[in-house]
């Protein structure tokens, strides 16, 4: 090659240099550009006369100067700050809201706290329930607000979804579109165009940003993008899309899915990590989702706990105490693609077995299954039919006395049937009813007097003189679509027709606080005054539920009662007074169980008499004489009844009151409900009591001074009744330490995410930033290179002159 070929080819070279270098100064602020050089390599040389002759330079390529890894790890940081400064901003907004005595709940409560007592100390002031009922009203407001407050972080949650979404769909639909340009723009050579390379790297950033991201290259140059935890959504030169909508039949969340190529979406919700979108379904889950379910929960049992107690006394009219709150149920969804357009019944239980949880009712074909959410995990024990309520009515003509006991003995054995249980004389007899088809019974293995049928124990040793053609009507509301499980009743009769798969989401507690209101209006009807109240010896798991008055007109109604539980554990004995038929002008002023061990406590009656003759009343052969101060004690059996007046009548054995006992067997399944029958009244105690646990039950008028219900309700200050574990106050403590160490964990992320960020972003400027000094000295060395070679091509057209010169001589 000559020397102005070699010429020629050091200018190309300088220019291209030059040129390269013009290019990285252009674009020194450019987001996202990378360094560029241009590499120059030797021409192939020229085997001469025995030696190789060089031919030049040329462009080998121009290289974008960056490093995968240093790439990568910009991009992981990018995703990780990203994520760290969403979470933040969330957390901190509802630790605010929560821990601010303006709009958080813990002031609130205590002031309704101190209501109650003030009532507790002042039962009959109509001020002091005024101000309670006041109280109420605050907590119920309050309540209210601080569930809308996290309904309004929610929606915007929502919406920064929807925007986060939107903007994801446009980078991948950018990334598509370079991925062609790139494919198409690559030479065969090797070459690549370096600025639609750094346009996606740069599109690939912002996209890491929005959610984690990994990227495979192919080698046509194209590269394959995953979200989440391995999504496709760019292959090559193809976008998938992502919508934001309503998938889980929650209406209150938008989910993340992605639309196949027949237009169906599914949903990968559950699969998105990092960055924005991660940060905005971690934020949802842990700290929306969390704080609103036990504020509910915390609502919720507080509602149901006044409620119950409530009913269990006596208003300042003598009578027993109504509901003080509505109590919210729970919010049932359908999930999209089921088989049935029907929601399941869902009401609560047992609140205090109710946990802060979502929940997912799923049929796969035979079984419902339930489940706690978000974790998927299957509620223990499974779902179960719930334990039927079961009574005995004996027939008109029977002549057997006493109440025949029903308890459930195997909960899986249980029918959808009513039962006649009949005696012949020697043995009884057990048949449906409706049906008349026998049912086998045979003889407890541990008390021969309890027969076993159908997954029930009937209890004949309460009976006593029973005749051959005596009979008792079973009656049980026993129903296999009825079922119960974490303190959930679940009615599936609406979906009886699900297909497998079917799925419904339900709500418990989401939305619980915003529907707790006050019912109650006028502050008499506060139920200060005891009526029904556990022993506060009790050692079993026992709990009165609800007591009703069935015999409002009967005197005996309103005459005090204990609730004694046997020496085995199996019985509630009702030990009450009743008048005789010479009470006359003497009444009962109170009755107590002394002594629950006392061997003759549960004799079937004790009859009380009165000798006017020596002023005495008579029990047990023991007298004791009538007090002038115009009550008088009576002791005996391990009970103790007090009697002011004096019966009526002349006589040595006068009928003035009978101690009765009646039992009624108790349920020993710790799920289970006892109702206890006395004196015109049923009481309902749920759980299994242990030996010699007492109840007392008081109906009695005219004590509008006692104070022991509404100090019960004072005292569930204290309880640990919400989910079982704590007390309210400390069930808001636990939300607020909850959601304070998510703050405390983003705000540590963020911080060290941020410091992360900038070196990661400093060793991206290191390796493919422009610099502007070394690209001006580079200027400088290509201009001198450039004027050499023109330099070389001049002393070219020198010497050819010369040689044009020589010939013409």
């Amino acid at each position: 090659m000559s020397i102005l070929n070699i010429g020629v080819s050091g200018l190309l070279a300088a220019q291209r240099s030059l040129a390269t270098t013009s290019h990285n100064i252009a674009n020194a602020a450019t987001e996202g550009y990378s360094r560029q050089r241009t590499e120059l390599e030797s021409r192939a040389p020229l085997f001469h006369g025995g030696s190789y002759l060089g031919q030049g330079v040329q462009v080998g390529n121009v290289q974008r100067i960056q490093d995968d890894i240093v790439t990568a790890n910009l991009r992981a940081n990018l995703t990780n700050n990203s994520n760290a400064e969403v979470r933040t901003a969330f957390a901190e907004r509802v630790e605010n809201l929560l821990s601010d005595e303006s709009t958080g709940l813990t002031l609130t409560l205590q002031n309704y706290f101190s209501a109650v007592q003030d009532v507790a100390s002042d039962p009959t002031s109509l001020p002091a329930r005024s101000v309670l009922l006041s109280q109420a009203e605050t907590l119920s407001e309050r309540f209210d607000n601080v569930n809308d407050q996290i309904n309004e972080q929610r929606a915007m949650v929502n919406d920064q979804m929807r925007t986060a979404v939107d903007e994801i769909n446009q980078y991948a639909q950018s990334l598509a579109d370079l991925n062609r340009r790139i494919v198409s723009g690559s030479s065969g050579q090797g070459g690549l165009p370096n600025d639609l390379l750094d346009q996606r790297d740069l599109v690939l950033n912002r996209l890491a940003e929005k959610i984690d991201v990994s990227a495979v290259r192919q080698d046509d140059g194209a590269l394959n993008v995953f979200i989440g935890s391995g999504q496709s959504l760019v292959m090559g030169g193809n976008a998938r899309e992502l919508v934001a909508e309503r998938l889980t039949g929650d209406p209150n969340n938008l989910d993340i899915g992605y639309r196949t190529s027949n237009g169906a979406i599914v949903d990968i919700t559950r699969f998105m990590t990092g960055g924005e979108i991660g940060a905005l379904v971690e934020t949802r889950r842990s700290v929306l989702d969390t704080a609103q379910n036990q504020l509910g929960l915390i609502g919720l049992t507080l509602a149901t706990e006044f409620n119950e107690q409530n009913r269990l006394g006596l208003d300042l009219n003598d009578e027993l105490g109504g509901d003080i709150f509505n109590l919210p149920q729970p919010d049932v969804y359908s999930l999209p693609g089921n088989s049935v357009n029907a929601i399941p019944a869902v009401t609560v239980d047992d609140v205090n077995e109710l946990t802060a949880s979502d929940y997912r009712l799923s049929y796969n074909g035979t079984t419902f299954l339930l489940t706690r959410q978000p974790e998927n995990e299957p509620v223990q024990p499974p779902l179960a039919p719930a334990l039927p309520a079961t009574a005995a009515t004996p027939a008109g003509g029977n002549t057997a006395t006493g109440q025949l006991g029903v308890t459930v003995d195997d909960p899986t054995a249980l029918q959808e049937t009513d039962y006649t249980l009949t005696y012949d004389g020697a043995n009884y007899q057990l048949t449906t009813n409706p049906g008349g088809v026998a049912v086998p019974l045979v003889a407890d293995p541990s008390d021969a007097t309890i027969l076993v049928g159908d997954g029930l124990n009937f209890h004949t040793g309460d009976l006593a003189g029973a005749v051959a053609g005596d009979s008792w009507t079973i009656t049980s509301d026993y129903d296999p679509d009825v079922l119960v499980g974490d303190g959930l009743r679940i009615d599936t009769t609406a979906i009886a027709a699900a297909a497998a798969g079917d799925e419904w989401l339900i709500q418990p507690t989401r939305n619980a606080a915003s529907r707790m209101t006050v019912t109650m209006t006028d502050p008499a009807d506060l139920a200060a005054i005891s009526g029904a109240l556990e022993d506060a010896a009790n050692t079993g798991e026992a709990d009165i539920a609800a007591l009703r008055v069935t015999a409002a007109g009967t005197p005996e109604t309103y005459l005090p009662a204990t609730v004694v539980v046997n020496g085995a554990g199996d019985i509630y004995n009702v030990v009450s007074p009743s008048y005789g038929a010479n009470a006359g002008a003497a009444t009962v002023e109170s009755f107590r169980v002394l002594d629950p061990k006392d061997a003759d406590l549960f004799a079937a009656a004790t009859p009380i008499t009165y000798d006017s003759t020596q002023q005495q009343f008579v029990v047990n052969n023991e007298r004791f004489a009538l007090d002038p101060s115009g009550v008088t004690t009576i002791r005996a059996n391990g009970w103790e009844l007090q009697v002011r007046g004096e019966p009526t009548g002349v006589g040595p054995a006068l009928d003035a009151f009978t101690i009765n006992v009646t039992p009624t067997p108790a349920e020993t399944l710790p799920t289970a409900t006892t109702t206890v029958t006395g004196n015109g009244w049923e009481m309902d105690v749920r759980g299994t009591p242990a030996a010699y646990d007492t109840f007392t039950v008081d109906l009695s008028r005219g004590r509008p001074g006692d104070a022991r219900n509404i100090q019960a309700m004072a005292e569930l200050q204290d309880a640990r009744v919400v989910g079982g574990e704590t007390s309210f106050q400390n069930g808001y403590t636990n939300i607020l330490a909850e959601v304070g160490n998510e703050t405390r964990q983003a705000q540590i992320a963020r911080d060290s995410s941020a410091t992360l960020l900038a070196d990661a972003q400093a060793q991206r400027e290191s390796v493919s930033g422009v610099n502007l000094d070394e690209e001006a000295a580079n200027m400088l060395r290509f201009q001198q290179a450039y004027q050499a070679a023109a330099q070389v091509i001049a002393v070219t057209s020198t010497l050819f002159d010369t040689l044009i010169a020589a010939t013409r001589r």
